[in-house]
């Protein structure tokens, strides 16, 4: 998927499959800091980034996200929030 296709699943929980024929659960997002970069993590890790995020302005970036190349991702659905 080109980041314009997959912009809309940002930030959301859904489901993704790669282009290896696995299925993943979990968050995409883009952290465009100094170059754009593309990371997931789990559904929980993300949510507890954000809300550390929302109390302390500099947080502690989880060990558990992993950069990844959205052209590996060849589909997204939302999953129930």
């Amino acid at each position: 998927m080109t980041p314009v296709d997959l912009s809309p699943f940002y930030h959301k929980p859904c489901k993704y499959k790669l282009r290896s024929g696995k299925e993943v659960f979990g968050v995409i997002w883009l952290d465009d800091a100094l170059q754009p970069h593309h990371y997931f993590s789990s559904t929980h890790v993300y949510d507890a980034a954000l809300k550390a995020s929302m109390v302390d302005a500099n947080p502690i970036i989880p060990r558990e996200k992993v950069e990844i190349d959205i052209m590996d991702v060849i589909s997204a659905e939302y999953l129930s929030e």
